[in-house]
């Protein structure tokens, strides 16, 4: 299984909300673990994480973390332990002046973090699929294709996949792993704040796609808004897609972040 990676970007990538305008849900810090020099892994602990029907592949919590203006969401993809009610969060530090970094930076086993549960919205296709990701949605395409390969290994070769990075080494032995195994693998390296140009680009020239044999029933996007829409606008047009054959989650309000 390919290690997961989410990216903490800077300040202005969070979105200053209220809290109490949604379900939120205390969460303890059990484990903190550096398992790199600018990858950190973050475990967090809550009753609710029991629960079977949190079991999507791109679940993720919308954490609530201090910011300079009060509290600030921001949404980090999840690897969900049901068994132990455990979220292992594993984020790459990408800035020194977010809050997002200082929380992930200073955090230790015992703090208190409240968060949204957010169940995901992928779903198996037989007919083949295409899945996007930047590197803030990688965390979740690597556990869709771990859910792929576990569950409908048949699928494999009908799946098709993007990645939009500015650093592959934030993303190490993804694609050594997966671009063999599945039915096509595309990794665009781009800088931030282009993904969504660089993909569009891409997926209008559907030569390079493939081949230019795909045919897809439907495709799925994670990461900064610029990408998710450009996408999601892209299948509509190129591959006449409805909406309910378009799963998308945005990670990020503005795409551009510091390093």
């Amino acid at each position: 299984m390919n290690p997961s990676v989410a990216t903490v970007s800077p300040a202005a990538d969070a979105l200053a909300v209220p809290v109490g305008t949604e379900h939120w849900i205390d969460t303890r810090v059990s484990a903190v673990i550096d398992l790199a020099a600018r990858l950190r892994r973050v475990s967090v602990t809550a009753d609710v994480l029991r629960t079977p029907r949190h079991a999507g592949p791109d679940a993720h919590l919308r954490l609530c973390l201090p910011g300079a203006d009060g509290k600030v969401i921001r949404p980090v993809t999840a690897a969900i332990d049901h068994r132990s009610g455990t979220a292992e969060l594993d984020l790459v530090l990408v800035s020194d002046d977010g809050p997002a970094t200082r929380w992930a930076r200073s955090v230790r086993p015992g703090d208190r973090v409240r968060a949204v549960l957010r169940p995901g919205v992928w779903s198996a296709d037989p007919r083949g699929q295409l899945l996007v990701a930047d590197e803030v949605g990688v965390p979740a395409l690597t556990a869709i294709l771990d859910r792929i390969d576990l569950a409908h290994p048949e699928q494999l070769s009908r799946t098709h996949v993007i990645v939009a990075a500015a650093d592959a080494r934030m993303v190490p032995g993804l694609e050594q792993w997966w671009a063999p195994r599945v039915g096509s693998w595309h990794r665009i390296r781009t800088a931030p704040g282009r993904e969504g140009s660089m993909v569009a680009r891409l997926l209008a020239d559907g030569g390079r796609i493939g081949g230019g044999r795909v045919r897809v029933g439907s495709v799925w996007a994670a990461g900064a808004c610029d990408l998710v829409a450009a996408v999601s606008r892209l299948a509509a047009e190129r591959w006449h897609l409805s909406s309910s054959d378009i799963a998308a989650t945005a990670y990020r309000h503005r795409a551009d972040r510091s390093a």
